[in-house]
């Protein structure tokens, strides 16, 4: 019920009960006469001789069976005597309620009934307990006890049919009354019986019982003058027991409250109760309770009794059945939980778990999918009836929801298409500490969210088993839970160990590079030794050298024979080239920092190729160079640009080694020209050999990176 309706729905209430006929003018007077510690009877007389009516039935009620005297009683003096005082107590209350209250033909209401009854019932023994517990309260126990659910017969004067509804949802004992009726009507019996009696003007002690008899014991020791409060709350109680209505979930706890707060024992309460159906047996003739003798009450109390047995059996029945079933799903999802825990990928996972869910779970249809947040990609599997599950597998943007396109690479079902579409708006924002959100209901499919923590990891959409189609229990609903967290921390931890494999291969592959690497280094510190040795060489050959060019020259000099002078100078020449190959061995093999200097690209490249012109005529191998002429000079390091062309040649030669070995054809092409539409000189460098590998091409220009075999 909303703020405003439960609002209009207590102003209709207080309007009705207004409108309710006041008790006569003399009930008041008569009312408080009956609370007096010693009442005049003469005082009494005079009162009740004031209200005609009400001298009727205080004469009716002297004549009746139960005293012997049937029409012997004329008089209202006469009468009081017969009767005494407590019994005119008792009457004198019954009919102002009853008069007032239960209007027209409804004295035959079952419900109405019911009420008069516990309210007599709860009269007589607030009265026994304030004899044997609480003497100062006798006078006013049984007034309080007959007042205090009075509330309940103006709602169902007022109301009618829709306080009975309350009723008969009270008596399953399932809900407390008091919640029922605050929660269907806005307000509840103990207040609507606090204003009719304040209205009436009744006194404070009787106000108070009506209202606070359904407090916590907390709360009324707090009032003033709480003890016929209590005793009336322990009153309301014992009606219940004797009568054998439905109780209350807190009625044990609340007793043993009263007993401890209004210091009586628990084995005098036991007396009580068996004096309390004697008692009320005696005292249901004078409102007219037919046939409410002690055993028709007792056999009553009996039938009450089988009812609630009956009612609790069928409930327990229900609950050992709700309870086998979330046993056996519990007993499914462990069984599968153990094979899940031991799947390897994410696929075997969702596998498992759907073939759990349809077959073990008596799901008929649904879907389970989970999202990769580093892959970007929705995987699930959709199944209905005995039909093979389908594979889903969709792409999600960068901020994991579906993009155009989403069910393209895979053939989704109709029947979960739309619920896989719309996924994103069904993630509940999470916050810290957050509890995990329960099912949700998206026709046909009950959705249970896959959360590990506060990440969410995907869905399952179920279709519940037709036996429980309305609506799987609470327990059920836990199992699932249950289930769906267990399967997201499985599929995280799949995830996770996957993220730990391919790192684990990054790693392998970044230590293998470092290996190489280290390798390449060594290497380079070889070659650089050897280089340092060359030069050296080169430098130590080079003098005895030019001792013999100059012997040489001198010799060609005074050589008249024109054979032997032809000899000498065949010989200079070739000394000449041993020490320009020295020289350019040497200026390789000195390590010198970079220095930009006026380069021509065709004379650094014809440079290199005479140094490995031998090289290469050695192996078989054809050169041919196709230098544009007049390119214009470029600015750069000549020593490093005949390192690169130097190691290009040198490439080209290994690659093409084993072929040159076997006899086949192999050419080194080396060619420059100008590119005027760029602006640049190109060098371009061919040969026919196997040519780099497709895999490694990403890797060619990284420091180090070499397919050769170590000494190369």
């Amino acid at each position: 019920m909303s703020h405003v309706a439960g609002n209009d729905k207590i102003k209709d209430i207080v309007r009705r009960v207004e409108e309710l006929p006041a008790p006569p003018a003399v009930a008041t007077r008569i009312i408080n006469w009956t609370l007096q510690e010693d009442p005049d009877m003469g005082e009494l007389a005079r009162l009740v001789k004031t209200d005609q009516s009400l001298t009727l039935k205080i004469l009716k009620l002297a004549n009746s069976p139960a005293y012997g005297l049937q029409g012997e009683v004329t008089s209202v003096d006469q009468a009081a005597v017969i009767l005494g005082i407590q019994t005119l107590r008792t009457s004198l209350l019954g009919i102002f309620i009853r008069d007032c209250l239960i209007l027209g033909g409804k004295r035959t209401d079952p419900a109405l009934s019911g009420i008069w009854r516990h309210s007599l019932m709860c009269a007589v023994a607030a009265d026994v307990l304030a004899q044997v517990g609480a003497p100062r309260l006798e006078r006013h126990a049984f007034a309080a006890g007959m007042v205090h659910d009075c509330g309940k017969l103006v709602l169902l004067s007022v109301l009618g049919e829709e306080y009975e509804a309350v009723l008969r949802r009270a008596e399953s004992g399932d809900r407390d009354p008091l919640e029922l009726e605050n929660e269907m009507l806005g307000t509840d019996h103990a207040n609507v019986g606090k204003w009719l009696l304040s209205r009436w003007g009744m006194p404070e002690s009787l106000v108070g019982a009506a209202w606070l008899h359904h407090q916590p014991v907390a709360a009324l020791a707090a009032q003033e003058d709480s003890r016929l409060a209590a005793l009336t709350a322990l009153a309301d109680i014992l009606a219940r027991e004797v009568l054998a209505e439905s109780r209350r979930r807190d009625d044990e706890r609340r007793r043993a409250e009263l007993l401890t707060f209004l210091d009586i024992s628990p084995e005098r309460i036991e007396a009580v109760k068996k004096i309390v159906g004697d008692q009320f047996a005696q005292r249901a003739e004078i409102f007219d309770f037919t046939g409410e003798d002690a055993s028709t009450l007792y056999f009553q109390a009996l039938q009450n009794a089988g009812k609630r047995l009956d009612s609790l059996a069928m409930r327990l029945e229900l609950g050992n059945a709700e309870l086998g079933r979330h046993n056996r799903m519990l007993g499914a999802t462990n069984a599968a939980a153990r094979r899940i825990a031991a799947a390897r990928d994410t696929g075997e996972a969702l596998s498992l778990a759907v073939q759990t869910l349809r077959d073990r779970l008596g799901m008929p249809s649904g879907c389970l999918y989970c999202i990769d947040a580093v892959s970007q990609v929705l995987e699930g599997l959709v199944w209905k009836g005995d039909e093979r599950p389908v594979a889903v597998r969709c792409p999600l943007d960068e901020r994991l929801e579906p993009g155009a396109g989403f069910f393209d690479e895979s053939p989704v079902p109709e029947f979960v298409r739309g619920h896989l579409d719309t996924f994103p708006y069904r993630i509940p924002p999470f916050r810290p500490n957050d509890e995990d959100p329960a099912p949700s209901y998206s026709r046909p499919f009950y959705v249970q969210p896959l959360l590990f923590g506060q990440r969410f990891m995907g869905e399952l959409l179920f279709e519940p088993a037709p036996e429980g189609a309305a609506r799987p229990s609470r327990a059920e609903f836990a199992a699932v839970a249950q289930f769906a967290g267990f399967l997201a921390a499985t599929l995280d931890c799949l995830s996770l160990t996957a993220q730990l494999e391919e790192r684990s291969e990054h790693l392998s592959s970044a230590l293998r590079k470092v290996r190489q690497a280290n390798q390449q280094l060594l290497q380079a510190e070889r070659l650089a030794a050897v280089g340092q040795l060359a030069a050296g060489a080169a430098h130590e050959i080079n003098n005895p050298l030019a001792i013999i060019y100059a012997r040489l020259q001198i010799l060609g000099l005074k050589e008249q024979d024109g054979d032997k002078r032809k000899a000498f100078q065949q010989m200079e020449e070739q000394i000449g080239r041993i020490s320009s190959i020295l020289t350019r061995l040497m200026d390789f093999a000195r390590p010198t920092p970079p220095s930009f200097s006026v380069v021509d690209l065709n004379a650094a490249g014809r440079k290199v190729l005479s140094m490995m012109e031998s090289r290469l005529e050695k192996d078989g191998i054809v050169v041919r160079a196709d230098f544009q002429p007049d390119l214009p000079t470029i600015r750069a390091d000549a020593h490093q640009l005949e390192q690169v062309f130097l190691n290009l040649f040198l490439n080209a030669l290994h690659a093409m080694e084993e072929r040159a070995a076997s006899g086949e054809s192999c050419e080194l092409r080396v060619s420059s020209r100008l590119d005027a539409v760029r602006g640049m000189v190109l060098l371009r460098v061919e040969d026919t050999g196997t040519g780099i590998p497709e895999a490694v091409l990403g890797s060619i220009f990284d420091p180090f990176f070499t397919t050769k075999d170590e000494g190369k």
